[in-house]
């Protein structure tokens, strides 16, 4: 309960407004049924004590007013249940990047035994395990693993700019690639 409420903590603003948004909704939702149980005890029943202008203007007044409180329900709950969207996703979105973060920092044979196939099989979905750089260029982020730590992490072209371990293996690769595509027999040259 604590590490959920250390993660509500910061939405604490978002979830006052959606408590607000919440009571307005239940207020107003309580006077739709107020409003015409006035018309009907006051003009429904009494109609031949009025005019008919009185009735039809009394009548249309409290309708109008049935509507506005519909409305301003409506609008309170349509707001709310957005705010509580809001909250939803940036919550999941930080706990399952958190779980990938801790998961990620672990070493290999910690996770390994810690989380067994379950945990991994969940990441699979998330994680892809190359060894031709070339399939992961588009990839958010990718992480650069040297004896099971993480040493760099960043897209392909900032991998590539800090002319680190991905970049001397990228280099690798694309060397590999030249030297399959030259025909046999033939070399290419530096001159």
């Amino acid at each position: 309960m604590r590490l959920l409420y250390s993660y509500l903590r910061q939405y604490k603003s978002l979830i006052a407004l959606a408590l607000a948004l919440a009571t307005i909704n239940q207020v107003f939702s309580l006077l739709d049924p107020l409003i015409f149980r006035y018309v009907i005890d006051e003009y429904a029943t009494r109609y031949q004590e009025y005019s008919t202008g009185e009735f039809f203007r009394g009548v249309s007044l409290l309708l109008g007013a049935a509507v506005g409180v519909a409305f301003v329900s409506r609008v309170a709950k349509n707001f709310q249940d957005y705010v509580i969207s809001v909250i939803t996703q940036r919550l999941g979105a930080q706990l399952y990047a958190d779980g990938i973060r801790h998961s990620l920092d672990l070493p290999y044979a910690t996770f390994e035994d810690q989380r067994s196939g379950e945990t991994l099989g969940k990441l699979q979905k998330v994680l892809m395990i190359a060894h031709r750089l070339s399939t992961v260029l588009s990839a958010d982020r990718i992480y650069v693993l040297e004896q099971g730590r993480i040493v760099e992490s960043g897209r392909h072209d900032q991998l590539l700019e800090q002319m680190g371990l991905y970049y001397a293996m990228w280099r690798q690769q694309i060397g590999e690639r030249r030297a399959a595509a030259t025909p046999v027999g033939f070399a290419m040259s530096a001159r």
